[in-house]
C-alpha cells in the first residue's frame, strides 16, 4: 500500500474496540452496583449512595458522565428511583416500595422474559410477588406513613399545648 494513504478500516476497528472496552467496564460497574444493592437490602436498608469511581487502576480514562448516565438509565429502567448528587459524582439509588416505579419494573421484566423466553425454564409454582400485590403493598405503606404523620402532628400539638401551659 502507498504511504500517502491511511487504512481507515484499522482506525474504525480500533475505535470500536475502545468503545467495546468501555461498554464492558460499564457493564461490570452495573453488576457491582447490583451486588451492593443486594447487600444493603439484605441488611434492611432501602437506599444507597454509589460514588462513581473517578480513576481506577488498569482501566483507561473515561468520561465520568458517560458511566453515570449508563448507570442512571439502566437502574431507572429497572424501576429504581435514582438521583444524581454531588456534582454528578454520585448516585442516590432507592428501592423503597413507596418510590419504586412499578410500571418501568414490569415493562423491563416483560422485555427480559420476551427476549430470553427460550432460556427461561417455566416453573409450576405461582409467582412470589405479582403486580397487584406490589401495588397493594405500596398503597398500604403510604397509608401507614400518613397515619404516622397524623399521630406525630397530634403528639406535637399536645406537647406544644403542655409547654404553653407550663409557663
Amino acid at each position: 500500500m502507498d504511504d500517502t494513504f491511511m487504512d481507515l478500516s484499522e482506525l474504525v476497528r480500533e475505535n470500536k474496540k475502545k468503545e467495546q472496552n468501555y461498554l464492558n467496564y460499564f457493564k461490570k460497574k452495573l453488576k457491582t452496583v447490583h451486588i451492593l444493592i443486594k447487600r444493603k437490602n439484605k441488611d434492611g436498608i432501602k437506599y444507597m449512595i454509589y460514588d462513581i469511581p473517578l480513576l481506577e487502576w488498569g482501566v483507561p480514562l473515561f468520561e465520568i458522565a458517560a458511566l453515570r448516565n449508563y448507570l442512571f438509565i439502566h437502574l431507572q429502567n429497572n424501576g429504581f428511583y435514582v438521583q444524581v448528587i454531588e456534582n454528578g459524582k454520585s448516585l442516590c439509588i432507592c428501592w423503597d416500595e413507596n418510590v419504586l416505579d412499578l410500571e418501568k419494573f414490569y415493562i423491563g421484566k416483560a422485555e427480559i422474559e420476551k427476549d430470553y423466553r427460550q432460556t427461561i425454564v417455566s416453573n409450576a409454582l405461582p409467582e412470589k410477588i405479582n403486580r397487584n400485590t406490589m401495588e397493594f403493598r405500596q398503597k398500604k405503606q403510604q397509608e401507614i406513613k400518613e397515619e404516622r404523620q397524623k399521630r406525630l402532628k397530634s403528639r406535637q400539638h399536645r406537647f406544644d399545648n403542655l409547654e404553653k401551659h407550663r409557663y
